[in-house]
């Protein structure tokens, strides 16, 4: 990393990757013939492609941790960059409605959807820019175990984990009516894999990849990685009880998938920090 900028190359790589891959799952070239690491879970669990959106939602808390920490420090308003990162996150939501849009005037069996991959993205981006900016490390851990706890706690009451049944897709139903990913014959119920109130844990995400960046800019590798490997045990153990599930973002699922993150983000800085490649 130069003197001038605070970008990270082992940064930029991981998230090349991981948008490669988003273009790879979504576009396999054959849907009637695909490759099983290549297709998502189809209710409970995680496969390698399960693995996409969190890592993307980790890697912009890194880069808020990145960009938006060092300007605060040389002295920057926090309204400014509050400011900013607003306008930012807005962009981000409009697009990811816009794009929702047009998709329903070029495909005729496809209605408008509100929330989206997008929407998500800005509203965690949004979020944990506020966390940084605002907020000390001790709040902001308490924050990724007040939001896993309290969903783990809200999924518990809704009574079942079940497709269209649960508390998610019931809320997604209330809020956005039939504005949503899919709708269920039978029940007419909605549910949207980037719905309202599972974008909660998926702020978790998004806040570990602000701590991991933080740890990340102090040199703390050896703790990042001890505490990637803590995150993959707590998740796998968690799963026990609340099983890995990408469409509910499970707080299981949360820390599970952040823990490969952080390894994956150490293993891109040691191969282009470290080691000079390529």
């Amino acid at each position: 990393m130069s003197a001038r900028s605070t970008r990270l190359a082992s940064l930029d790589a991981l998230r090349g990757c991981t948008v490669a891959a988003m273009l790879l799952v979504n576009d396999p070239g054959d849907w009637g013939h695909v490759y099983w690491p290549l297709e998502h879970a189809q209710w409970n669990g995680c496969t390698p492609t399960d693995l996409i959106f969190p890592f993307f939602l980790f890697v912009v808390g890194v880069s808020v941790a990145l960009a938006i920490l060092p300007r605060l420090e040389r002295g920057a308003s926090a309204a400014e960059l509050t400011r900013a990162a607003m306008w930012r996150a807005a962009r981000i939501v409009l697009l990811g409605l816009a794009i929702n849009l047009l998709a329903t005037w070029l495909l005729p069996d496809r209605g408008m959807r509100i929330p989206g991959v997008l929407q998500r993205i800005g509203v965690c981006f949004a979020a944990v820019a506020l966390f940084a900016i605002r907020t000390r490390p001790r709040t902001q851990w308490c924050a990724i175990a007040l939001l896993l706890l309290g969903y783990c706690g809200l999924l518990e009451l809704g009574g079942t984990l079940a497709p269209w049944a649960n508390l998610a897709s019931r809320t997604d139903s209330a809020v956005f009516g039939h504005y949503v990913w899919s709708i269920d014959p039978l029940s007419g119920r909605g549910h949207d894999p980037e719905g309202l109130l599972s974008t909660l844990p998926a702020l978790a995400t998004t806040l570990l990849g602000l701590r991991a960046g933080c740890w990340l800019r102090r040199g703390r590798l050896k703790a990042l990685g001890l505490g990637g490997l803590l995150s993959l045990a707590l998740g796998a153990g968690w799963s026990l009880v609340l099983p890995f599930n990408k469409n509910l973002w499970t707080p299981s699922f949360v820390l599970w998938t952040a823990g490969w993150a952080v390894l994956a983000l150490l293993a891109f800085h040691w191969l282009v920090e470290r080691r000079g490649w390529p």
